[in-house]
C-alpha cells in the first residue's frame, strides 16, 4: 500500500491524467515515445515515463542505470504530480513486471494499457514464465480498455482470458488478420513502410517510419493502435509518425549514407536476434 500513500501524499496525480501503460518484454520504450509523440502531435499534452528518462511536459529528468524502468512510487507519484502542474492531459508510462509484483503501480487505473510481447526475461525474479506471464496480465485488472499484439502465444492466451466486452478488448498483427493489422511490409536500412488497416476505419492507410526492422512495424502498430483507441483519427497518427525522431538507442539511425549506422538497446535473447535479423534482412556484402 505504499503507492497509495505515495499518491495521497501528492494529491492522488494519476486521477487528474489520463494513463496509458505499456507492458511487454521488449518495444515499452519506444511504443510509450510514439504514443507521446501522436498525442503532443495532435495537440494534446502527454507526458511519457520509463527507461529513457521522464518527460513531464516541460521538465525532464534524464534516466541512470540506478534508475528502474518503473520509478518506485514516491519518484513515480511525485513525476505525475509535476507533470499534472505543467499542464499534461495525459501520461504513457512503460509498466515493467518488477513493478506490477512489487505494487509500485497500485491504485492507477489506465485508459489504456498495451501489451507488446512477451519472450523469456526476468526469470530470476518470477522464476517460471507463467509467473512472468501472470505478472503482465496483472496489469489489465486496471485498465478499462486493452491493445494486445497477439503474434506470440502469449498475446493470443491474454486475448482469451481477459473479462473486457469485444469494444475494450482489441488485438494487433503484423503477421495476421486482427482488429488493426499491418501488410505489403517493406524494410530498409533506414525506415519501414507498410500499409495499415483497422476495423474502425473504412480505408487503409500507407504509412512510412523512420526506424528500422520488422519490430519496429509492430511497435508504430501499436502506437498507432492506442492512439485511434485514445479518439484520434488515423490519417492524423499516421502523418505525426513522419516527424518522429527516434529514441536514443532503440534502432537508432546515427548515418544512413554510402553505408549505415544503427545503435541498438537490445539485451534479451529476442531483442538481439530481432535486430539482427532484421539488419540481415537489408545487409548488403
Amino acid at each position: 500500500y505504499y503507492a497509495y500513500l505515495a499518491a495521497n501524499y501528492y494529491g492522488n496525480p494519476q486521477k487528474k491524467l489520463k494513463m496509458i501503460a505499456v507492458t511487454g518484454t521488449n518495444g515499452k520504450t519506444t511504443v510509450t515515445h510514439l504514443i507521446q509523440h501522436i498525442l503532443n502531435t495532435g495537440g494534446k499534452k502527454c507526458a511519457c515515463i520509463g527507461t529513457a528518462g521522464c518527460d513531464l511536459c516541460g521538465k525532464f529528468y534524464e534516466s541512470d542505470g540506478d534508475v528502474p524502468t518503473t520509478p518506485l512510487q514516491m519518484e513515480l507519484f511525485g513525476y505525475l504530480a509535476e507533470a499534472v502542474e505543467n499542464g499534461a492531459e495525459y501520461c504513457a508510462i512503460e509498466a515493467s513486471s518488477q513493478a506490477l509484483v512489487q505494487g509500485r503501480l497500485y491504485g492507477i487505473r489506465y485508459e489504456l494499457g498495451v501489451f507488446t510481447n512477451l519472450t523469456q526475461d526476468h526469470l530470476d525474479v518470477h522464476g517460471t514464465m507463467d509467473n512472468y506471464y501472470k505478472a503482465k496480465k496483472s496489469l489489465f485488472k486496471s485498465c478499462a480498455k486493452a491493445l494486445i499484439c497477439v503474434d506470440d502465444k502469449y498475446g493470443k492466451k491474454l486475448m482469451k482470458e481477459l473479462n473486457l466486452s469485444k469494444e475494450n478488448k482489441r488485438d494487433y498483427s503484423i503477421t495476421d488478420a486482427a482488429n488493426y493489422y499491418s501488410v505489403n511490409i517493406k524494410t530498409a536500412p533506414a525506415y519501414v513502410s507498410y500499409w495499415f488497416s483497422s476495423d474502425r476505419d473504412e480505408k487503409s492507410f500507407p504509412v512510412k517510419f523512420g526506424m528500422p526492422g520488422m519490430f519496429n512495424v509492430a511497435n508504430s502498430a501499436a502506437a498507432l493502435g492506442a492512439c485511434r483507441e485514445l479518439g484520434m483519427e488515423i490519417k492524423e497518427c499516421v502523418a505525426a509518425l513522419e516527424s518522429f525522431k527516434g529514441v536514443n538507442g532503440r534502432c537508432e539511425v546515427l548515418y544512413d549514407g554510402d553505408f549505415t549506422i544503427i545503435c541498438d538497446y537490445a539485451h534479451t535473447a529476442d531483442a538481439l536476434e530481432k535486430i539482427l535479423s532484421s539488419i540481415k534482412a537489408f545487409a548488403q556484402g
